[in-house]
């Protein structure tokens, strides 16, 4: 794993989604405090997203736009 990788691997890793613990990304983590310090402004964003959502709906065709939308900028160049 390195700071090219670790984009790709994080919302698996910060999901649980990954094999036992991402060890390989808390390996990188314990070596690299840039990545460290990407990983937890993510799992803040994360945090803070998921709360927001709980509180505000938005109208079903908004939402499928902005997930579409997110969808293609996660797929697309890192």
């Amino acid at each position: 794993m390195n700071c090219r990788e670790l984009p790709r691997a994080l919302g698996d890793y910060l999901d649980g989604a990954q094999e036992p613990g991402g060890a390989e990304v808390e390996r990188h983590l314990k070596a690299c405090r840039k990545c460290r310090i990407v990983c937890e402004t993510t799992r803040q964003t994360v945090r803070l997203y998921r709360s927001a959502w709980k509180v505000c709906t938005l109208p079903a065709d908004i939402e499928a736009r902005l997930m579409a939308a997110i969808q293609r900028r996660m797929s697309g160049p890192v």
